[in-house]
């Protein structure tokens, strides 16, 4: 099985693309924290069925995840942006109070990678 985090991280980027009773039990599973035995009973299928589904739905989306590679090109971004961020900061504290016009680029430049990190 996926880990949480992992899960849901792979939920959000691939989900629409499960079907929606998959959806449906990935999501009572990884996000609201449903034994097996509590899905089974909501939803009036049998352990092993919801198992069954969890372990196909597991394998759809890192299947999705090994074609694409959505969720590694996230992780690479965030980290490219954390850097530049870190860059930016000892940048402006190497000129503050020096010369105002770089700062204001500075912090231009932090405004935008804060929009990055939006997308």
């Amino acid at each position: 099985m996926l880990g949480w985090a992992q899960a849901s991280i792979f939920l959000d980027l691939y989900g629409q693309l499960l079907t929606p009773r998959q959806k449906e039990v990935m999501v009572a599973y990884y996000e609201d924290d449903l034994s097996i035995g509590e899905i089974a009973e909501n939803l009036g299928i049998s352990r092993p069925g919801v198992h069954d589904l969890l372990r196909r739905s597991v394998n759809q989306l890192q299947n999705l995840e090994s074609k694409l590679r959505l969720a590694q090109k996230d992780k690479q971004r965030r980290e490219v942006i954390k850097t530049a961020r870190q860059l930016v900061e000892e940048l402006e504290l190497a000129v503050f109070n020096r010369n105002p016009e770089v700062l204001d680029k500075l912090r231009s430049i932090q405004f935008q990678l804060a929009r990055l990190e939006e997308f």
